[in-house]
C-alpha cells in the first residue's frame, strides 16, 4: 500500500496526495470540469473518465510521456500529436513550441465527439496565448486517404482513448471517418517531435509517412507500444536510420532503457518508446534529474 503512494506525482505535488487520502467524490459521467495544468493552461475534463481521474488524482497524465516531451519540444519547431484525445498532450507541445515565431502543433484527432472537447480546449488556450498556433484536424492519419470506420469497443465509455481502427472483428458501435497521410499533410516541413497513440494502429501511420521518415525529416517520435521489442513498428524506425529506446520513470526523474531491457513493465502504466535521430542530444536533455513538468511554472 505505502509503495502506492511513493510516486513522484505525490512526492513532488503533495497536495494530490492529500486529495487522494481524504476524497472520496465521484463525479458523474457527463459533467465537464475546468482543471489547470501545471503549465498553466486550462484544460476542460469529465473528471468521472480516464484523463479527467487522472488529472484530478495525479496532476497529470503519464508522466514519463509528458516529461520526455517537454524536454524534447524546442520552440519554434512543428510538432504532431497523431491520437490528440482531448489535448492534454498537444498542451505540452504547444507551450513549449511557441516561445518562438514558428512554432506549430498539428493534431490528429479522428473521433468526431472527442474531436469537439479538443477544439474547446485548444480555442481557450488561444484566448490565453492568441499567437499559439495548434492546428487541430478530424482525421485518422493512415496509410492512405479516404474514409474508415472507428470502433468504440468496451471501456469506451469510461476512456474514450480506446477507440480504434475498427476491423472484421469489432463489435463495438462504429462511426464512418476521414482518414489522411502524414505526408500529405506535413508535405516538405521538418518535425521535432511526432507523438503516436493511436490504439494499435501506429504501423499505417508510419507507412503514410515514408517520405517524412526516408528523408529523416522527423527527428523524435514516442509512440505505445503494447508488444514485446522487436515489434514491426521499431523494426521499421531502426530501418530508417533511428535508435530506438524504452522510456522509463524513476522516483527522481526520467530516464532511458534499452529497447530490450528487462526491467519489468509496470502493470497500470503503458510502456513507451522513443525513436530518435540524435541519441547525443537526447542523453543530454535527459540527464539532470527531477520532474520539469510537475513545476509550478515555467
Amino acid at each position: 500500500m505505502l509503495k502506492s503512494f511513493l510516486k513522484p506525482e505525490y512526492l513532488f505535488q503533495p497536495r494530490f496526495l492529500f486529495k487522494r487520502l481524504f476524497s472520496s467524490k465521484v463525479a458523474d459521467q457527463d459533467v465537464f470540469a475546468d482543471f489547470r495544468l501545471p503549465w498553466g493552461l486550462p484544460i476542460r475534463v469529465r473528471p468521472s473518465e480516464e484523463h479527467g481521474r487522472m488529472l484530478f488524482t495525479l496532476g497529470v497524465i503519464d508522466l514519463v510521456v509528458s516529461e520526455f516531451l517537454w524536454r524534447l519540444c524546442e520552440p519554434g519547431e512543428t510538432q504532431i500529436d497523431v491520437g490528440g484525445n482531448i489535448g492534454y498532450m498537444t498542451s505540452i507541445l504547444g507551450i513549449r513550441t511557441q516561445l518562438r515565431d514558428g512554432g506549430r502543433v498539428i493534431v490528429f484527432e479522428a473521433n468526431p465527439e472527442v474531436f469537439e472537447e479538443l477544439v474547446f480546449n485548444v480555442n481557450r488556450w488561444q484566448q490565453v496565448i492568441p499567437c499559439l498556433d495548434i492546428d487541430p484536424l478530424n482525421l485518422a492519419a493512415s496509410s492512405f486517404s479516404g474514409s474508415m470506420k472507428l470502433e468504440m469497443p468496451d471501456g469506451y465509455e469510461s476512456n474514450r482513448g480506446l477507440s480504434r481502427i475498427a476491423s472484421l472483428e469489432s463489435t463495438g458501435s462504429i462511426v464512418d471517418i476521414n482518414s489522411q497521410t502524414l505526408d500529405n499533410v506535413i508535405g516538405n516541413q521538418s518535425v521535432g517531435v511526432l507523438k503516436l497513440d493511436v490504439e494499435g494502429h501506429e504501423l499505417e501511420v508510419l507507412d503514410g509517412a515514408r517520405e517524412l521518415f526516408s528523408g529523416g525529416r522527423v527527428r523524435d517520435c514516442i509512440f505505445e507500444e503494447h508488444n514485446e521489442y522487436p515489434t514491426p513498428v521499431t523494426d521499421f524506425f531502426e530501418n530508417h536510420g533511428y535508435t530506438v529506446m524504452r522510456l522509463h520513470r524513476s522516483t527522481l526523474g526520467p530516464r532511458l532503457l534499452c529497447a530490450d531491457s528487462s526491467v519489468n513493465r509496470v502493470a497500470w502504466h503503458p510502456t513507451n518508446f522513443l525513436a530518435t535521430l540524435d541519441y547525443g542530444r537526447v542523453k543530454k536533455l535527459v540527464y539532470p534529474r527531477g520532474w520539469k513538468v510537475l513545476q509550478k511554472s515555467h
